[in-house]
């Protein structure tokens, strides 16, 4: 949202935010979207286990394959975290720059 608060409805999050772990998704994803830690999201570990514990109760629901596990895991096994984190960043200096100048506008 503009306000950089989070549209719930957007389709991109899909029905997870009101599935049968719907609560600790938002819990999850509001703790990393506002997570201003050095290394994003890091204090929110407790509530993306806590997702995944939920989501293992549902296996038809939220299941994975063996390949889409093994593509995952290739993906988390090349992401570069100091690139991510130097880019979000770059991105949250513009975003508060353009907030300064919005309100100087005003």
């Amino acid at each position: 949202m503009p306000d950089g608060s989070i549209n719930w409805s957007c389709p991109c999050i899909g029905g997870t935010a009101s599935g049968p772990c719907g609560f600790e998704f938002r819990e999850a994803f509001t703790c990393f979207h506002y997570s201003t830690s050095e290394a994003k999201g890091s204090e929110c570990i407790d509530k993306f286990t806590a997702l995944n514990d939920c989501m293992a109760e549902y296996p038809t629901l939220y299941s994975r394959d063996k390949r889409e596990e093994d593509d995952i895991q290739e993906e988390l096994d090349s992401f570069d975290k100091d690139r991510l984190d130097k880019e979000l960043k770059e991105i949250d200096a513009k975003l508060e720059a353009k907030e300064r100048e919005n309100k100087e506008t005003k």
